[in-house]
């Protein structure tokens, strides 16, 4: 059975609040092995789809995290956009308000990035999608407009 993973920006929208999400970059492994894949044209290098192969430790490490801490998340998509379809992506939304008085918050940020808010897992990075872009991006999402 298919999932239904929501885009971030729906989220908000849902929640009424900013919120939170947390996104993984590809692992720099994976990007070696790419460079030295070999295609036959660049034609089909330009029409060629790639997965993005994340960090899985990395993601698992976060995960681990947020469970262990009793913080919900789920999959999420990035911003929703009318006209690009992307696939999961390995994307999660974190369960908190964007608020710096929360000890849950501050928790999770001293988790993600150091002092100088450099992130403390070079491939993970930590997001704040507010109301005010997911309501902006509503009017670019609709699929009601066709």
């Amino acid at each position: 059975m298919p999932l239904l993973i929501e885009n971030i920006d729906v989220i908000a929208r849902k929640k009424q609040r900013d919120v939170l999400w947390i996104s993984f970059l590809e692992s720099e492994d994976s990007l070696l092995s790419e460079n030295n894949e070999q295609s036959a044209t660049s034609f089909e290098q330009n029409i060629k789809f790639k997965k993005r192969k994340i960090n899985q430790q990395s993601r698992e490490r976060v995960i681990a995290w947020l469970d262990e801490h009793r913080i919900d998340w789920e999959l999420t998509g990035p911003l929703a956009n009318r006209n690009v379809m992307m696939p999961y992506q390995g994307d999660i939304y974190v369960d908190l308000p964007y608020d710096q008085n929360l000890a849950a918050y501050r928790d999770l940020e001293w988790f993600l990035e150091n002092p100088d808010i450099k992130q403390r897992l070079p491939d993970v990075k930590f997001w704040v999608c507010s109301l005010e872009l997911a309501m902006r991006n509503k009017k670019n999402s609709d699929w009601d407009e066709f």
